[in-house]
């Protein structure tokens, strides 16, 4: 990591190239200082559905937790983490959808693995200190931000503000022995035109899980010329994680067993993720009149790291020896990739219209490969290469898209036309050592229309129509090619009609939408070996709901914010397969109207926000603020049958955050106190199930991961029905104390 690091601090110090361009003051002041016009932030005036967290706003609860707790209370979102709290692997749903459907991008860069489509936040930890904002967008997100857009689209912007030159100390510690250390700075404008930002940070856990710790280190450095026409800003950030592995979850009858509910079944003391992430970000943009402008970004995105993994009675078999007997083998399974990428994209701006056209290009390399460390009992068939499969992944990614505004004086019109193009190409050995050779090719066209009306300056309403099409991962593709069911693409209707007020002390916003899919890609329950959920094309879905929040300013001294979403989420058809292991062949059991999964009907959550206290105190100014968080979540389901005995209930959780502050002369000194899940709630976020069928004398009936479902003669007949599943627990009270200090 630190020759990476060392590397990136070259890279950086490359702007001195700069120094030798002759400045030309322009005639007119432009508005390149301003952040919204680099960061891609979607305008008022758009038909978008979106919220924009600062960060600022989120110090009491920014203590170590990864980007998906800290944005559970934004509406209709949810957060499962593998450790229990919120640190290491942690997942965002959006109205049900996840990571895979949501579109992550880090200033307009994606941040989805090209293959896996997954956003694993983890790779670099505190992110979230080095960002201005964030923003939100549910349903089919705009091209102007990222091409992969299908259930929601989150920007995270890391542009500075670079007026003033700033120091942040950062140091947190608490429950699980979770510590966070922080260090950031910034010079502010150097000579009118260069300015610096950097930050290095340390995140350590035990997890609330058995053996789900965490050591994630992360660094972000930035750089920036600015004449006010020009700004060229170099960006490179990166992480490497080591975390236990927690993901095959928790049995059922542990759950709800506070002694037992941190059960981790492998003992191995060196099963661990240890991944190593590196991101590098060139933009460009100038002015050249106040009516058009031009971007372009080069970036470079480098992973490395594996898996270890204690594979007990492994056949050797199936790790390509000709030799039929088990024994004990630990192995590594290894990701090698590299994301080369440009951006181009033109403003046109006049007083009636405006219009953005670009388009992005990526070429995504990544080799899968595993190694055997050791073979009990076997050590000759141990030699210097000891690789039991590799593979590799290709993948070229690219798309064209005009977005055009026309302002008619209260009505605005939309439209955003996108092609997209994927070449994606699998070749060499997988790890069960099948060879998936083949290609795969798709075009998408990809338009969104809308319109939004301003009766006032303060009230308006817009509706927008969009569709949407989204291609398999590697896994759709590698888990069906010994079955017949081939992973098609999945394409979504998407409609949303929204309705907002904003005054001096209310902001007010109500949104119904209506997600309707074909072929959508839905979960089954199953997890493969390393985790990963195994997914199902199902031809009819839809999500129908009602997103409603507001923002109330009761005095100068206290907020309170609400926000609930109630929605219909349901598979018209869905076909169970359930394998029979006493005849080897799968029983088809079809359900009508089922729900579909980690989707529940109601979503909510509130914040009370209290500035206790603000005055001047011996020459300091001093301030007290106390903030209380709900969140609320009905009842969901591990698959798409409605089982009850597949059921992951439903939950309201507090938190509550305490902060002192003295500030004088620009120089503050802040203390925080948090307590995460303050009234002690024994709940889960996900979970996992494999059903099947089968006689008990197939089975292991002490597993406490086995459940014995009632019999249904009619579906199973006379043999009886079981399940295999996890859940994902997370962590009772617990609590952080922090001190903060920025100058």
């Amino acid at each position: 990591m630190y020759q990476n690091f060392l590397l990136s601090v070259c890279f950086l110090l490359s702007i001195n190239l700069f120094s030798q361009i002759e400045i030309t003051q322009p005639d007119t002041i432009y508005y390149l200082d301003k952040v919204d016009l680099i960061s891609n932030k979607v305008g008022e005036d758009e038909p978008v559905v979106k919220e924009t967290i600062y960060i600022e706003d989120y110090s009491e609860r920014n203590m170590g937790s990864d980007i998906p707790s800290l944005l559970n209370l934004t509406p209709s979102t949810l957060f499962t983490s593998d450790a229990g709290n919120g640190i290491g692997y942690s997942s965002l749903r959006l109205r049900g959808s996840d990571q895979t459907r949501i579109s992550v991008t880090i200033n307009g860069v994606p941040l989805n693995d090209a293959e896996s489509k997954g956003v694993w936040f983890v790779d670099i930890p505190n992110i979230f200190s080095s960002s201005n904002y964030i923003q939100i967008q549910r349903g089919v997100g705009v091209s102007t931000i990222g091409s992969g857009s299908f259930g929601g689209q989150i920007n995270i912007s890391t542009f500075q503000n670079d007026e003033n030159a700033y120091g942040n100390i950062d140091f947190s510690s608490g429950s699980f022995n979770t510590q966070k250390s922080s260090i950031g700075f910034g010079t502010g404008k150097l000579k009118n035109y260069f300015s610096f930002n950097g930050r290095i940070s340390d995140i350590q856990s035990d997890g609330y899980i058995d053996r789900s710790n965490s050591d994630l280190k992360s660094y972000y450095l930035s750089t920036k010329f600015n004449n006010q026409r020009t700004m060229i800003e170099l960006i490179s950030f990166g992480g490497h994680e080591k975390t236990g592995q927690a993901w095959y979850g928790v049995p059922a009858s542990y759950i709800n067993n506070k002694h037992l509910r941190t059960f981790n079944p492998y003992t191995y003391e060196n099963q661990i993720d240890n991944y190593k992430q590196m991101h590098y970000q060139a933009h460009f943009h100038r002015i050249f009149s106040e009516s058009f402008k031009a971007s372009s970004t080069f970036y470079y995105t480098k992973g490395k790291g594996y898996y270890e993994n204690f594979d007990s009675d492994a056949s050797l078999l199936n790790y390509g020896f000709d030799y039929d007997t088990t024994t004990n083998i630990i192995n590594r399974k290894w990701l090698n990739n590299d994301l080369f990428g440009f951006i181009f994209k033109t403003d046109l701006i006049k007083p009636s219209y405006s219009n953005q056209t670009g388009l992005s290009i990526s070429k995504y390399d990544g080799l899968h490969y595993g190694k055997i460390i050791s073979i009990e009992g076997f050590s000759n068939f141990i030699n210097g290469n000891n690789e039991y499969y590799h593979g590799k992944g290709e993948k070229i990614d690219g798309n064209i898209y005009s977005q055009t505004k026309f302002n008619l004086g209260k009505l605005f019109l939309f439209s955003d036309l996108q092609y997209r193009y994927i070449n994606y190409k699998i070749s060499g050995t997988d790890d069960n050592l099948i060879i998936p050779q083949s290609e795969y090719k798709f075009s998408f066209f990809n338009p969104k229309v809308g319109l939004l009306y301003k009766s006032s300056d303060n009230q308006n309403v817009f509706a927008s129509f969009s569709i949407a099409n989204n291609e398999p991962n590697r896994n759709d593709f590698i888990d069906a090619i010994n079955s017949y069911r081939k992973p098609k693409h999945e394409t979504l209707f998407d409609t949303e009609i929204q309705y907002s007020l904003m005054n001096e002390n209310i902001h007010i916003s109500t949104t119904l939408y209506h997600m309707l899919y074909k072929n959508q890609l839905v979960l089954t329950g199953e997890i493969n070996d390393v985790g990963a959920a195994l997914r199902t094309n199902v031809e009819d879905s839809y999500r129908v709901g009602i997103e409603f929040s507001t923002a109330v300013k009761i005095s100068n001294d206290l907020n309170f914010n609400f926000n609930f979403n109630v929605s219909e989420n349901k598979i018209n058809s869905f076909t169970e397969f359930i394998d029979n292991w006493d005849t080897g062949s799968q029983e088809i059991i079809q359900y009508e109207k089922t729900n579909i999964s980690f989707s529940p009907s109601f979503i909510g959550s509130s914040s009370i926000i209290w500035n206790v206290m603000d005055k001047k105190i011996n020459s300091y100014n001093s301030k007290i603020k106390l903030i209380f968080d709900t969140k609320y979540v009905s009842d969901q389901f591990t698959d798409n049958t409605s089982n009850d005995d597949r059921k992951i209930h439903g939950y309201v959780r507090h938190d509550f955050a305490l902060s002192y502050s003295f500030m004088k002369n620009q120089k503050e000194l802040k203390i925080k106190f948090l307590v995460n899940n303050l009234f002690n709630t024994l709940y889960s976020t996900s979970g996992w199930v494999y059903p099947f069928i089968s006689s008990p004398d197939w089975v292991n009936l002490d597993d406490p991961y086995l459940i014995e479902e009632l019999d249904d003669d009619e579906i199973y007949g006379d043999n009886q029905s079981y399940n295999m599943s996890g859940f994902y627990p997370q962590s009772t009270t617990n609590y952080m104390i922090g001190l903060e200090l920025n100058f």
